[in-house]
């Protein structure tokens, strides 16, 4: 049984099920496992946690303390000494409030979840966050998967999961993202794909995904976006095409696609590009298509040109 489910249930129905997880969420309206009563304003401010050493039917629900964000990272990580390297799974889960006993706050802080040697595998229910500031979920090792229900969700900050060397894909369609701050999974070294079609991006800060050199695929079609940082997508010396087709970009920043060695097609057709850095396009030895259709600034067209044929 995975993570997302009421610890109630999971405790129920845990035996025979492998894998670590720790789950937090809002606790049950009637009891908690010692069957002690609370007050209606006490449980909505107290969560549930659970660490699993060797699989489910071990799982030990307690009952937290946690006051503020912090209260809850420290809880956090103090269950990622606990496993001791055999890895967990996280759930959090804000539907009923923002966060513990922050009832009016939108934003998760600094640099929470960020640095955890044995987190595997994260899922966030968070429908009322609209702004994560910087530094969250960086650093975090042994990170593979990301998931979030976060409909609200406008903007992230910078070194947004930056630096999850084993982090594999990442997908944010169903948040309504218009801002990613610097360095966004920028070194994610093992990152192969990541999906941000359809959201209301408009402004990519520096380093965007740079120096991810496993990465593939990446989707931004049917965003609204008017301006790319420096460095985007630097060192991505596997990807072989980009799609940028159909954007609002009207400026670029330097070293635009620097060291992308493989790359064979770009396409920044129907773009109002007015402004694009200088260099770009450094170290695209492989690039042999670059489709301009609609980009009408010649000074633009033509510092384009030229960084193709140095």
């Amino acid at each position: 049984m995975g993570c997302g489910q009421s610890a109630q249930k999971q405790n129920a129905d845990a035996a025979g099920t492998s894998g670590n997880c720790i789950q937090i969420q809002p606790m049950s309206t009637s009891k908690d496992t010692k069957g002690e009563k609370y007050e209606e304003e006490e449980k909505a401010n107290n969560f549930w946690t659970g660490v699993s050493a060797k699989g489910w039917d071990e799982i030990n629900y307690v009952r937290l303390e946690a006051k503020t964000i912090a209260d809850l990272d420290a809880e956090i990580r103090k269950a990622d000494v606990k496993v001791r390297g055999r890895g967990f799974k996280l759930f959090l889960d804000f539907t009923e409030t923002y966060l513990p006993l922050e009832k009016d706050v939108d934003t998760i802080d600094k640099s929470y979840l960020s640095g955890l040697d044995n987190l595997t595998d994260i899922e966030i229910v968070c429908p009322k966050i609209t702004m994560i500031e910087s530094g969250f979920l960086r650093q975090n090792k042994g990170l593979k998967t990301v998931r979030f229900n976060a409909p609200l969700l406008t903007g992230v900050g910078n070194n947004f999961l930056s630096s999850c060397k084993s982090l594999v894909s990442l997908d944010l369609t169903g948040t309504t993202i218009t801002f990613i701050g610097e360095s966004f999974c920028a070194d994610c070294v093992a990152l192969l794909s990541v999906n941000l079609k359809g959201l209301q991006l408009k402004v990519i800060s520096s380093y965007f995904l740079s120096g991810c050199q496993a990465l593939v695929s990446v989707e931004l079609q049917g965003n609204p976006v008017h301006t790319i940082g420096e460095y985007f997508l630097s060192g991505c010396r596997s990807l072989v095409s980009l799609d940028l087709n159909g954007l609002q970009v009207a400026t670029i920043g330097s070293e635009f696609l620097k060291g992308c060695s493989s790359l064979t097609t770009l396409s920044l057709k129907g773009n109002p590009i007015t402004q694009i850095g200088d260099p770009i396009l450094e170290g695209c030895k492989a690039l042999t298509l670059v489709d301009l259709e609609g980009v009408s600034n010649q000074d633009v067209v033509g510092a384009i040109q030229s960084a193709i044929k140095k």
